[in-house]
């Protein structure tokens, strides 16, 4: 029944800090010098052989006291005992009753968290179950000695003390919420592969559906009020392709996979998907939406737009988007748990649910995922993130319909306003894509038996493209690319008719060379309008104030946010002729131009990797901004590249390549 204390090194504790104490509730343990070579702390207060006894309270205290039937000369500490005398060394009692009153040792447990991703968080440790503690505060001695102030340990303790790393704000009620549940991992496991039915591949052509006998329904005809406010600000019926959607998106659940040209209303599908599910739930956050974005630019975009109209169907939905910015998993969570539609990248999402079993409850309420340029799973850079996600999320809604959750067990969970029958409900994806040849295998991948196909004639503004050779590259990409800056000019006076352009470069400083030249080149003998003046005068970038004077611009993530927005509405309004901008442009916000041209079809991607062309997906949101709804009869897409090349970006318009999977190297999707 004796309890052992753990032996701790001499640089861990000073020994001045021991302090002598009653012998009530003390338990004693008797070490030998020469039996541990390891408790120096005790060798230096003994200048023998002699056995030392220190006893430890039941609070954690320690204290040294002399060996029994020692004389008090003989006591360890004692200056006589040392073996080399030290100048003027102090008084025993009141050199060591002066260190108790500064520090306190406590001993304290070492908290076990199970799967603990945290590391480095205590830098004093011993090597038994216990940590050294320095920085709490003693009460005043007494004559007794000092008092040792009771401390609780919560379960994760935000820090263990100063100079060690904090730990996140999350819910530590719920380190165990998949446990707690009752739900074991075989229950959600991914199932073994069977081979099953192909989904069904519905395409849509000038040969099958005629543009003469295509229809256009009604907003009124498929939502009632008040969802059918959301479209009442943009237009009161449906184009050709949302109206061949309407019935699958607003009378069911079915995941849908679509894919559909640039510029045919993609954005409304997700919108359509979205009404209902708010709709059938009376306009509560209990079932969550997530919309996946290609890049931030785009989330915001959507905040914006989505933000205004949902609140024309009721006052109290919240959007919030979710992207780096964010730093704490606390907040990002009550973001969560707060909101109707989350609006975020891939990447992030991916690092929200890593640790999905300790909020399982809150991402289980995720019950509609809308998935913008799904295409981009077959990316070697991106792919593997995003087809690793929407793997986890299902995995996440085997778990929710594993066993019938109710609300006593629902009672306490990451998310309060859970409710079991919605937790045990299916999810839903709907994901829009550019055309790609095995899109049935990317449906059976997400889950959906059916997928859809619109050709280019369903595009509201028929595009035409243009592929340009500009020479060889010779020897050194670099100025072949350089070169290209020369060429601009003459296109841009051959295809634009005077209605606005937009240039894509592959660098933020491209952009700005580019604008700088045509300033010159392009626009050089044209006068400021009253217009461009206002404009112009509104930033404090003196090469955009230069540039705009002469109505061009130019636009990437280096500029501030007044400055992006002061450019898109120039460039909205007409007063800007050329827009140089990089290829965030061509999946953020939305500016569609007359006239679309893309500067070069590779980009330098660093020391270690070097040029690489830029992916076909990418290419197709850029040429896809060409022609403007409503002001164009045509839209022109130009693209510029080496002689070797022009072929295959002349069979561009046929679609993408076969998308496959990246998370294992040479793996199908659907084998």
């Amino acid at each position: 029944g004796e309890k052992k204390a753990t032996p701790i090194a001499d640089e861990d504790i000073d020994p001045s800090s021991d302090s002598e104490g009653e012998d009530d509730g003390m338990i004693s343990f008797k070490e030998n010098r020469q039996s541990n070579n390891k408790s120096k702390f005790f060798d230096n207060l003994n200048g023998d052989d002699s056995t030392v006894e220190t006893k430890i309270s039941e609070s954690g205290e320690m204290s040294e006291m002399p060996r029994r039937g020692s004389s008090p000369a003989e006591a360890p500490g004692s200056p006589s005992s040392l073996d080399t005398p030290r100048p003027n060394p102090p008084s025993p009692s009141s050199s060591m009753q002066d260190a108790a009153s500064q520090k306190k040792i406590e001993v304290v447990p070492r908290p076990r968290i199970p799967n603990n991703p945290y590391r480095k968080v205590m830098k004093a440790a011993d090597k038994g179950q216990h940590a050294v503690r320095r920085d709490s505060k003693v009460s005043p001695a007494t004559s007794n000695g000092p008092e040792r102030q009771s401390a609780s340990l919560p379960d994760v303790p935000p820090s263990y003390h100063s100079g060690v790393e904090t730990l996140p704000d999350i819910p530590t009620a719920n380190m165990n919420e998949l446990q707690r549940l009752g739900i074991e991992h075989n229950m959600y496991k991914p199932p073994r592969f069977a081979p099953g039915p192909d989904p069904i591949v519905h395409r849509f052509d000038r040969g099958n559906h005629p543009p003469h006998a295509r229809r256009s329904v009604p907003v009124d005809q498929v939502f009632s009020h008040p969802v059918k406010n959301m479209w009442k600000s943009k237009f009161r019926r449906f184009n050709h392709v949302q109206s061949e959607m309407a019935n699958v998106l607003a009378n069911s659940e079915d995941n849908v996979v679509i894919s559909a040209p640039t510029g045919a209303g993609k954005t409304a599908l997700f919108e359509m998907a979205m009404g209902r599910l708010l709709s059938s739930t009376g306009f509560s956050n209990t079932k969550k939406i997530v919309y996946l974005a290609p890049n931030k630019a785009l989330c915001e975009e959507r905040q914006a737009d989505w933000s205004m109209r949902l609140r024309d169907i009721d006052s109290r939905i919240v959007v919030t988007t979710i992207t780096g910015d964010s730093s704490k998993s606390s907040s990002m969570y009550a973001d969560i748990a707060s909101s109707h539609l989350i609006l975020t990248t891939p990447e992030k999402l991916d690092s929200i649910t890593r640790k999905w079993g300790e909020v399982f409850v809150l991402l289980a309420s995720i019950k509609l995922v809308l998935i913008d340029e799904v295409h981009l799973i077959g990316e070697k850079e991106r792919g593997s993130t995003l087809e690793s996600l929407v793997s986890r999320l299902k995995s996440i809604q085997r778990a929710a319909t594993a066993r019938q959750l109710t609300a006593d067990d629902l009672a306490g969970s990451s998310y309060k306003s859970a409710n079991a029958e919605v937790v045990r409900s299916n999810m839903r994806t709907v994901a829009v894509s550019a055309t790609l040849p095995n899109l049935g295998q990317l449906a059976s991948f997400l889950d959906a038996s059916e997928a859809f196909v619109f050709d280019q004639s369903y595009r509201p503004v028929p595009l035409k493209i243009y592929v340009q050779a500009c020479g060889f590259v010779g020897s050194n990409r670099f100025l072949f690319d350089k070169s290209l800056n020369q060429h601009v000019p003459s296109i841009l006076r051959k295809f634009s008719s005077g209605r606005p352009s937009l240039v894509f470069c592959h660098s933020k400083k491209e952009c700005e060379i580019l604008a700088e030249e045509l300033t010159r080149s392009y626009a050089g003998n044209s006068s400021s309008t009253p217009s461009l003046l206002t404009f112009s005068n509104r930033t404090g970038t003196p090469a955009l104030h230069r540039c705009l004077r002469k109505g061009i611009a130019y636009h990437h993530a280096g500029l501030d946010a007044a400055d992006r927005r002061l450019v898109e509405e120039a460039f909205t309004s007409g007063s800007i002729s050329c827009l140089c901008a990089t290829s965030t442009l061509a999946m953020g916000v939305n500016l569609p131009s007359h006239l679309v041209i893309v500067k070069g079809t590779s980009c330098y991607r660093g020391a270690g990797i070097g040029n690489v062309d830029i992916d076909s997906g990418t290419l197709l949101q850029m040429i896809g901004r060409a022609g403007r709804p409503g002001f164009d009869s045509s839209g022109t897409a130009v693209i510029m590249t080496d002689t070797n090349s022009k072929t295959r970006y002349e069979n561009l318009s046929q679609g993408l390549k076969v998308v496959e999977s990246y998370l294992f190297e040479k793996n199908r999707l659907v084998e």
